[in-house]
């Protein structure tokens, strides 16, 4: 009764197949590692990456924040509840992150190696959604957000809006750039909330 333990562990700087952590009510601190899979779960606690390189990442906490920084991964799916989820500066095609009643912010998203398109699929409630890409290539963006009882704002220069709604307490914006098949690089975010503004800029 009433023990617990802190683990520090040092990997050789090679490419693991995976890498696997799990733990409860403690947090996960992960820096500069390299595998094809790296799943990290939790609970009660914090998880957070740093320097991570893996084709698939899968992250998974309750009542603790999620922080991503510099992280290179194709497929990410992050997934946490009643929490923030916060990344910057990752490169990635796929990218999930899902809460529930916290936040979620994106800062500085590049593409992966090779691939011409980036996704997003952000889904919270109770809080609000921030894009921020501090974009400064030439990239087309599609964008599809929808929240209640609050604000959609989109700061993209020369984006055409397919599609307003706006029914007593309901907002859903449809939008892409102008020209937006003919780009090399796409940006395609779908964007959900509850009681939460979406804001998502260029």
């Amino acid at each position: 009764e009433n023990i617990s333990s802190s683990h520090e562990n040092f990997l050789s700087s090679f490419k693991f197949n995976a890498i696997n952590l799990s733990t409860k009510n403690g947090k996960t601190y992960v820096e500069d590692s390299i595998a094809e899979f790296f799943e990290a779960q939790t609970s009660n606690s914090n998880i957070e990456l740093m320097g991570v390189n893996s084709d698939k990442i899968n992250v998974t906490t309750r009542n603790g924040k999620v922080q991503f920084g510099y992280i290179i991964g194709k497929d990410i799916d992050i997934n946490t509840v009643n929490s923030l989820i916060d990344i910057k500066h990752i490169k990635t095609q796929n990218v999930s992150a899902v809460s529930k009643n916290g936040r979620i912010f994106i800062e500085n998203v590049h593409n992966y190696q090779g691939c011409g398109d980036i996704n997003m699929n952000l889904k919270t409630s109770q809080a609000g959604i921030k894009v921020n890409m501090n974009d400064m290539e030439k990239r087309g963006y599609k964008i599809k957000a929808q929240t209640t009882n609050a604000d959609i704002n989109l700061l993209i220069p020369e984006i055409t809006y397919k599609n307003i709604s706006k029914q007593l307490t309901n907002s859903f914006v449809e939008a892409e750039s102008s020209g937006y098949e003919g780009f090399e690089q796409r940006v395609n975010i779908s964007a959900e909330t509850q009681n939460g503004d979406v804001e998502i800029v260029k």
